[in-house]
């Protein structure tokens, strides 16, 4: 239900508020008190199931913050930040765990000296177990001449239904310019 409240269809307060426009009409030409008060009533339905999904964080859009966040510190340097986003038993490549990928990160962000990440092309679904979330990162490369995109997939769980979201796994998306091996050479290894 609250996913439901913080994004609805967009036909719901549509079609809430034509039935409050419609009975507002017909109660005002017919001079019906009871048909005016249900078309009010309609309107502050439709209204407050758009303030509603202004107000609450959809599961999706929680997910992409999440993400941006994640990009947001790496490019911040901002180790702790980073730390918290992320799973005790995350996995990426050769990384397992929290602190191994922390200080991996950290290292290898120096060594290819990353920055002005920004996120784009973010798509969401969701699995059994997980959220996946595929998504293009552009960035500044020391070690390129350009901005250099790539495309990740990370997969984000909650421990508890009320917890915060957790990252605990990052796969590299290789495409037909970067292989495979594009990122996990570059990487600082443990």
């Amino acid at each position: 239900m609250p996913e439901l409240l913080a994004n609805p269809p967009w036909y719901v307060p549509s079609v809430v508020a034509l039935i409050a426009v419609i009975l507002l009409f017909q109660g005002n030409s017919r001079q019906n008190k009871n048909m005016k008060t249900a078309g009010l009533i309609c309107s502050l339905i439709a209204a407050g199931i758009l303030v509603m999904a202004t107000v609450l964080e959809s599961t999706h859009e929680a997910l992409a913050r999440k993400t941006r966040e994640i990009a947001e510190a790496v490019d911040k340097r901002d180790w702790p930040k980073f730390s918290a986003l992320l799973d005790p038993e995350v996995r990426f490549y050769f990384y397992n765990g929290r602190d191994q990928l922390t200080k991996g990160a950290e290292k290898s962000a120096e060594d290819i000296g990353v920055k002005d990440i920004t996120i784009g092309n973010i798509e969401i679904n969701e699995d059994a177990n997980a959220y996946q979330v595929d998504f293009t990162a552009t960035a500044d490369l020391s070690i390129a001449s350009r901005r250099a995109p790539t495309n990740w997939r990370f997969f984000w769980t909650r421990p508890t239904p009320d917890a915060d979201f957790l990252l605990f796994r990052i796969d590299y998306v290789p495409d037909e310019k970067l292989g495979q091996d594009a990122i996990s050479n570059r990487l600082s290894r443990p």
